[in-house]
């Protein structure tokens, strides 16, 4: 009688896998802003992100840090995770990212106290522009005006949006705190009309008529910044010639920095708006408004060169 002896061979196979790997510094005391190079890191649990918590104090006006591994639960501003440390006078504000080492505070973050500058911002409010893209935007804008400092003798920041018409929010010296105008920031809305018209003439003569004027906040002896935010699909409208345009502008500030949204190379409608800006360095690019904190460190170093 043949016998046959078979051996079976199971081959477990287990997939190993390791989540991000963020910074670990300030759990249980906030970094302080002249020490943010923290050196810990942490491997985070599967399906954790990096977290970056930012505490503004809106008494004195200091930063401070906190980075750490964090959950979605806790990304999404669970009070557990915030302290007990002067709530009432503090603001903290989560910030959440998903690559690695993503979490640490921006380097410019004390320069960029002691500068002095009128800075009026204009954001697009279009079609384009969904309710999600809107909660990114002012995000990023709550998120760059918290490394100024803000005040009579500092920063002060003005806000409009435009579409085919302005929608004035603020004038430069109306919110004169870093609390205020985070604040202010917190209750911005948009139109979100059903219009994609960017009317760029309209933008230029608010700024020149209206915005940077000294009974609307605007300081004499302080330098203008302009800030335009513009999605790459906005249906431009100029009246005039764009050289003419830029004239204009020049006439009330030297230093106008433009700011594309979108994933692809800019069309010619929009190209022509490089001519606006100040130098082909103050064109900044964004892939989307999920990704504008790229750009955040290049902005503030123009904001107060």
């Amino acid at each position: 009688m043949e016998i046959q002896f078979f051996l079976l061979v199971f081959v477990c196979t287990t997939k190993l896998t390791t989540g991000l790997t963020c910074y670990n510094c300030g759990m249980d005391t906030f970094v302080s802003s002249n020490n943010t190079q923290c050196q810990e890191k942490s491997v985070c649990a599967d399906g954790e992100k990096c977290m970056l918590r930012t505490l503004s104090s809106s008494v004195d006006g200091h930063t401070e840090y906190a980075m750490q591994c964090a959950s979605v639960k806790e990304c999404d501003g669970n009070p557990e995770i915030v302290g007990k440390r002067g709530i009432k006078t503090r603001n903290i504000r989560y910030e959440c990212c998903s690559t690695d080492l993503c979490n640490m505070p921006s380097p410019t973050s004390v320069n960029n106290q002691t500068c002095s500058r009128d800075i009026q911002i204009m954001l697009e409010d279009s079609l384009n522009i969904t309710r999600v893209d809107y909660h990114d935007l002012v995000m990023f804008v709550k998120s760059m005006v918290s490394q100024l400092g803000i005040g009579p003798q500092a920063n002060q920041v003005g806000l409009s949006t435009f579409d085919s018409n302005i929608d004035h929010k603020w004038d430069l010296d109306r919110h004169v705190t870093q609390a205020n105008l985070q604040a202010a920031l917190d209750k911005l809305t948009f139109n979100h009309h059903t219009r994609n018209n960017a009317d760029i003439h309209r933008v230029v003569d608010f700024l020149v008529d209206s915005a940077l004027r000294h009974i609307n906040g605007d300081r004499k002896l302080v330098p203008d910044t302009v800030v335009i935010f513009i999605d790459q699909m906005a249906l431009v409208r100029l009246r005039d010639a764009i050289v003419n345009e830029k004239h204009l502008l020049d006439n009330v500030s030297r230093d106008v920095i433009l700011v594309v949204v979108g994933p692809n190379s800019d069309p010619t409608t929009i190209t022509q708006l490089y001519n606006l800006a100040s130098s082909s360095g103050h064109v900044l690019h964004a892939s989307g408004y999920s990704t504008l904190m790229s750009i955040q460190t290049q902005l503030l170093n123009l904001l107060c060169q």
